[in-house]
C-alpha cells in the first residue's frame, strides 16, 4: 500500500487508498479553501514534483421565508422560501408545520 498522508487536520474524516486517492470531508464552516499538496515517490526513492490543488467549500444555504405574519381566520396563507441564499441550485424546498393550535375534537 502507498504512503499517503495528509498534513493538516482540515477534515473530519479521510480515507487514504493504494490508488492514489484520498477522499476528505471538509468541516461543515463553509467559505474556505482548502490547498492539497501530492508528491509521488517510486519504489527507488525518485519524488515528483509537488503539485497543488485548490478547492473551494461552498457554505450551506440560507434558508429566508417571506409571507404574512398574521391573517385572518379562513384566509389562504402563502409563504415563499424564493429569497433563499444557495450554495448552488437549491434542489428542494421542504416545508413542515410544527405547530397548530389544539382544539377540542383533537
Amino acid at each position: 500500500m502507498s504512503d499517503i498522508a495528509l498534513s493538516q487536520a482540515a477534515a473530519q474524516q479521510d480515507t487514504r487508498d493504494s490508488a492514489g486517492r484520498v477522499t476528505v470531508r471538509p468541516s461543515p464552516v463553509g467559505g474556505q479553501t482548502l490547498r492539497f499538496a501530492l508528491t509521488v515517490i517510486d519504489d527507488l526513492g525518485n519524488a515528483s514534483q509537488t503539485a497543488f490543488v485548490d478547492v473551494a467549500v461552498q457554505a450551506a444555504p440560507v434558508a429566508v421565508v417571506s409571507g404574512p405574519k398574521t391573517v385572518s381566520a379562513g384566509q389562504t396563507i402563502t409563504l415563499t422560501g424564493g429569497d433563499s441564499t444557495p450554495a448552488g441550485h437549491i434542489k428542494t424546498y421542504r416545508w413542515e408545520l410544527v405547530s397548530k393550535p389544539v382544539t377540542p375534537n383533537g
